[in-house]
């Protein structure tokens, strides 16, 4: 789950319908939100993005928790992380079997710009500023990948990994302003990395 600040498209993947448009029976386990007066404020636009076991992908307003707004269908095992990059309305997701989809939205509709495999579980995934994330791996290791915001494309950066943690991480974070990027892991240790070198 993350919270997000990128409008999505009112669009129910299980309906197959732009939610606004749509005038049949919904599934009663679900409320979705119509287009009223709170959801065209645009100043509240703030959503909570949460993956599910199914391998779909909801956004629920924070100022309307009761309803869905939104629900796309993005992956074929449960979403276990997703990340927004929101200076270029994108999102990051990756499922159970480390399946990662870098998507955004056109057309009202979900894109998905790019898929590839991880081949190992993650642990986090840090938007670490500069169009720069780190992938922290459950296992210790880590990659950092550039964002092209033309391509909507991740690429992997060559770094030195020879500093990197042995046993698995279990906490990290980042100051994007400085670049500074903080990784703990399982035997206590704590690493403070600089991306901007």
């Amino acid at each position: 789950m993350t919270t997000a600040y990128t409008r999505p498209p009112q669009y129910d993947c299980e309906i197959f319908s732009d939610l606004y448009k749509y005038k049949g029976p919904l599934n009663p386990d679900y409320k979705f939100c119509g287009t009223s007066e709170a959801v065209k404020n645009e100043e509240l636009d703030c959503f909570l993005v949460i993956g599910l076991s199914k391998g779909t992908v909801i956004f629920v307003r924070i100022d309307n928790l009761d309803y869905i707004y939104a629900r796309f269908s993005l992956h074929r095992q449960a979403v276990t992380h997703i990340t927004e990059v929101k200076q270029h309305k994108t999102f990051i997701s990756v499922c159970d079997e480390f399946s990662m989809v870098v998507w955004g939205f056109a057309h009202g509709r979900e894109q998905v710009y790019q898929k590839f495999n991880l081949y190992q579980p993650i642990f986090d995934i840090i938007d670490v500023g500069n169009q720069m994330l780190l992938l922290c791996f459950s296992a210790g290791n880590s990659e950092i990948l550039t964002f092209n915001p033309d391509a909507k494309k991740l690429m992997k950066v060559k770094f030195d990994k020879t500093d990197e943690h042995d046993v698995s991480i279990t906490c990290c974070d980042s100051i994007p302003n400085l670049g500074l990027i903080i990784t703990g892991d399982g035997e206590g240790l704590v690493k403070i990395w600089n991306s901007q070198k």
